[in-house]
């Protein structure tokens, strides 16, 4: 995967955490931050009210930026790690941004249009 490769990961795809400042979201970071050499820019996605703060990735302060379409913006992977509401609007947003939508809330299990993949 060429992905977008933004200026801060060369060949290596862009990920964005939506979420990313609650329970699931810092876990998942504490998770990539172990796996540090598979992304490039790791973009730190939440509500309006976490904008500005910054978290650990990867040893360095990434500040958090508000959920939008321009959020979007160059990324190749978004996670989402979000009520299914917020996953349920945003989800599809990413996915026309290009971006390949991971979705970690049951907002989309049961519709058949969208693919569903399972470790075995």
């Amino acid at each position: 995967m060429t992905g977008h490769g933004g200026a801060a990961g060369g060949d290596k795809p862009t990920l964005a955490v939506v979420g990313a400042t609650g329970a699931v979201g810092t876990v998942m970071l504490s998770i990539l931050s172990e796996r540090a050499d598979i992304w490039g820019e790791i973009r730190l996605i939440a509500s309006p009210r976490s904008a500005g703060r910054k978290l650990t990735v990867r040893g360095e302060q990434v500040e958090v930026v508000a959920l939008s379409e321009e959020a979007f913006e160059g990324v190749d992977v978004a996670m989402f790690d979000v009520p299914d509401e917020v996953s349920a609007q945003w989800a599809p947003i990413a996915a026309s941004k290009g971006a390949v939508a991971v979705d970690n809330s049951g907002a989309f299990r049961m519709d058949p249009d969208v693919p569903w993949w399972c470790r075995r």
